[in-house]
């Protein structure tokens, strides 16, 4: 994770699939985080299923603050952005709670007078337009004003199941798709967000 960091000079990594545990205080994963960086996580219920939480790491040159859910507000001296980390487990299909849920997030997210940056694994086909959960994503999108930016396989089936979504009036001028295997079957998104005029972004 270090070699990570360093290499790519990232200001903000965002996982999904983490393994943590409510009940294992989540001592070694904050070992292997770099000094210069801190993590903000939502970890998953005892007894759940493997890999289900999410994490924020991030440079300790931002200001951190917890919005809700696994949603956080990241400050420089100048600008700031909110981060949505999104994990929809793929082993069930879409239910109509998941788009409920993410409508009524996108509700509180959208009166932000910063940039909003929306990630995750979605784990639905979104290259598949006729696809009936890709379609009802895109309607949810389009009912908001948002672009999913992504393009291109995320995963080492050849789906789009990682996506980076942002309101309209944001702009991300970097939007670079990694291979599968960097760090997962995953592929590793990298994204710069030209409104913090920083370091890029990634998620995995």
């Amino acid at each position: 994770m270090e070699e990570l960091l360093r290499d790519r000079l990232l200001d903000v990594l965002a996982l999904t699939e983490t393994s943590l545990h409510t009940d294992s205080n989540d001592v070694c994963f904050r070992l292997v985080t770099p000094e210069r960086y801190a993590v903000m996580d939502v970890t998953r219920s005892p007894g759940g299923r493997a890999g289900g939480g999410v994490a924020v790491i991030f440079s300790r040159s931002l200001k951190c603050s917890h919005v809700s859910l696994p949603c956080v507000r990241l400050t420089t001296i100048r600008n700031q952005v909110v981060v949505l980390n999104v994990y929809r487990p793929g082993s069930q299909k879409p239910s109509a709670q998941f788009f409920d849920e993410l409508t009524a997030v996108l509700e509180t997210l959208v009166i932000n007078a910063c940039p909003v940056v929306v990630g995750g694994d979605i784990n639905v086909r979104y290259q598949l337009a006729t696809d009936p959960d890709s379609r009802r994503l895109r309607y949810v999108l389009l009912s908001f004003d948002m672009v999913q930016h992504v393009c291109g396989a995320t995963h080492r089936c050849g789906n789009t199941l990682y996506l980076v979504m942002t309101f309209a009036d944001c702009q991300l001028d970097v939007v670079a798709v990694n291979p599968p295997g960097i760090v997962s079957d995953h592929s590793l998104v990298v994204c710069r967000l030209t409104a913090m005029n920083t370091a890029p972004t990634a998620a995995e």
